[in-house]
């Protein structure tokens, strides 16, 4: 699997684009204006907080991001996030993903955190 990570620039604003090869070259975009996570030619509008989320896990891809660091990233300073609340975020997410047919995965590190793969 191979993947390609830029940015590029569209009527002003940056777009980062995430293309991973399986096989079936599908290329998963963020727009990170608009905060739509696409591919296979479907969209899907994620909330500020899944967006903070997504961008954290792909900033890090292949590496553990710990939950401190996701409460920290999506949440304002001091806010009190509830595991339940941060596990829910996570399945909406992980199900905008299948929904688009991505071809990556959110594996759980438990008691840690998320990798994204």
């Amino acid at each position: 699997m191979t993947v390609d990570l830029h940015l590029r620039r569209r009527r002003g604003a940056r777009v980062r684009t995430i293309a991973v090869d399986s096989g079936e070259h599908r290329v998963l975009r963020l727009d990170t204006v608009l905060r739509i996570l696409s591919a296979s030619g479907r969209g899907r509008v994620l909330t500020p907080n899944e967006f903070r989320i997504v961008m954290a896990l792909l900033d890090r891809r292949g590496q553990v991001v710990r939950r401190d660091e996701v409460v920290a990233l999506a949440w304002f300073p001091g806010a009190a996030v509830r595991s339940a609340t941060l596990d829910a975020y996570l399945h909406r997410i992980r199900c905008h993903l299948e929904v688009l047919e991505a071809d990556l995965t959110i594996e759980t590190v438990r008691g840690v955190g998320w990798v994204l793969h």
